[in-house]
């Protein structure tokens, strides 16, 4: 798993400071949301794409996964996760049948088998992603206190 901690929270903290916690909550949240969008945008340019076809054997069919499935699969994962003191959003591969690109083995591309190395997208795009979240979440809290001011 991929952990990215920003600096800078202080700043942030003392800002949201003078909004009702309501409030607060909703632009963290979006602040947040914003950020996981952007980090899968990263994440997307760092997945690798295979040059053939590849077959996957589920519930006794023969399912075909076409070459960039796993780029298509990375997004934000829908569900809110976290408490109210500490916030999460996930970014990588959404699985599941409900979504048409199923991106169940990317785990195995991140970590390697036993078959085949290791392509570590996920860390790379973590790195690139580090300065540009801390951004987007001091904009977001920076437009929500001007819009406060009005």
């Amino acid at each position: 798993m991929v952990t990215v901690k920003t600096t800078g929270i202080e700043e942030i903290k003392k800002a949201l400071s003078d909004f009702t916690i309501d409030m607060r909550e909703r632009i963290i949240d979006t602040a947040l949301d914003k950020s996981a969008d952007f980090a899968a945008g990263i994440s997307k340019k760092e997945a690798p794409v295979s040059k053939e076809v590849h077959y996957q054997y589920y519930g006794g069919r023969k399912n075909e996964v076409r070459p960039g499935n796993l780029k298509r699969s990375i997004a934000r994962i829908p569900r809110i996760r976290g408490s109210r003191d500490k916030k999460i959003r996930l970014v990588g591969p959404r699985s599941g049948s409900k979504y048409k690109n199923d991106g169940w083995y990317g785990h195995f591309v991140e970590s390697g088998t036993v078959h085949s190395t290791a392509n570590p997208f996920q860390q790379r795009a973590a790195t690139q992603a580090e300065s540009g979240i801390e951004t987007i979440l001091v904009d977001a809290v920076e437009k929500a206190i001007r819009k406060l001011n009005r």
